[in-house]
């Protein structure tokens, strides 16, 4: 556990690399390691703003959930000359957004504990700027391209995926509200 979340956390898309590469006995499954953060970013209450946050992040975790296929089908579109299946770029998926929300957590619990320093006070653009840099890095080392065509397919991906997510994250509180 202890080694995943190390490298999860310091080198992007090494995880990935070794599981692609059938490494995959010394490394939590990735699947195992969103649920594991998933978990701990549901758990952890947001100190303020409970009952505001106590209906949002859950939303979010659905969205993220839902939009996984999506984000792993917009990899398949972007780097297709790499010539790799879904499945390859769905553990992508879940490597990235079991890092986004061990950050989300990390955010969560610096904020908690420490809100009057001034740089915890602006954690989630902090957080926000870690995932960015993060992502980039990710798709640089998995599909080892120019930096000019990651940089454009980045923005792509950025930019489709933060529109998905609104419109989910629409849909399923709309929806929920509705029950």
């Amino acid at each position: 556990l202890f080694q995943t979340l190390k490298f999860l956390i310091i080198r992007p898309g090494f995880l990935t690399n070794e599981y692609w590469s059938g490494k995959r006995i010394t490394y939590l499954p990735p699947f195992r390691i969103y649920l594991l953060t998933s978990i701990l970013f549901l758990i952890i209450p947001h100190p303020d703003y409970q009952h505001r946050a106590d209906e949002f992040f859950p939303l979010l975790q659905r969205g993220f959930f839902v939009l996984m296929p999506c984000m792993a089908f917009i990899l398949l579109i972007l780097f297709r000359k790499n010539n790799l299946l879904f499945f390859h770029h769905f553990i992508t998926t879940l490597h990235f957004h079991s890092f986004m929300f061990l950050m989300f957590t990390i955010g969560k619990l610096l904020y908690f504990f420490n809100k009057e320093i001034p740089i915890v006070s602006n954690i989630s653009n902090i957080v926000t700027i870690i995932m960015l840099i993060y992502l980039f890095l990710m798709l640089k080392n998995i599909y080892i391209e120019s930096v000019t065509k990651v940089v454009i397919k980045f923005a792509l991906l950025i930019c489709i995926y933060a529109a998905l997510l609104l419109i989910t994250v629409f849909i399923i509180g709309t929806y929920l509200k509705q029950l």
